[in-house]
């Protein structure tokens, strides 16, 4: 790129959009995309994941003057494995939780509700600790507890949508 340049695609040199636009059309072009697929962590990547992880890195490159650290590209690829990671995991427990609390009458027993939340609980946090991670322990142990914390407020809301059930099916018995 020119000396000067603001960084918008329209002050870039000539010779230097050519190759960043065959750069571009090469990386994402379908051939390339299904001969190779995508991996991060070790894990295939969807087109979501793909976008979060070159806009996140776009972003530490907003300086022309200024190579970001290693450690901060790092930090922005384990942000959002990390995230992507807790959501997967996060969703694998509300959809078993759902399941069970839409399998069953109004009236769920508590101790089938609580032994469900148990088992799907256990399961994603299962399933997240199977999951390679980027960044070590360290990261991973932060992420772990905001997919506890997801899980947490997903039993809660379950919980309260199993109560107002069987408040409906109580309200509605008439005594005489």
């Amino acid at each position: 790129m020119a000396e000067g340049n603001n960084g918008e695609p329209s002050s870039w040199d000539t010779r230097f959009k050519e190759h960043v636009t065959e750069f571009v059309e090469d990386l994402f072009s379908p051939a390339t995309v299904q001969a190779n697929i995508k991996r991060a962590g070790g894990e295939e990547m969807t087109g979501d994941t793909m976008v979060d992880y070159v806009a996140a890195l776009a972003k530490l490159c907003t300086d022309p003057n200024h190579i970001p650290e290693v450690k901060s590209v790092l930090e922005a690829a384990v942000e959002i494995q990390g995230t992507k990671n807790v959501q997967k995991s996060a969703r694998l427990y509300e959809d078993g939780i759902d399941q069970l609390v839409r399998d069953n009458p109004p009236g769920i027993l508590e101790e089938t509700f609580e032994s469900g939340h148990e088992s799907y609980k256990a399961a994603s946090i299962e399933a997240f600790q199977a999951t390679r991670a980027l960044g070590g322990h360290q990261f991973a142990a932060s992420f772990l507890e905001q997919l506890i914390q997801e899980i947490d407020s997903l039993h809660t809301h379950y919980r309260d949508l199993k109560d107002r059930k069987s408040t409906r099916l109580n309200s509605s018995h008439i005594t005489i």
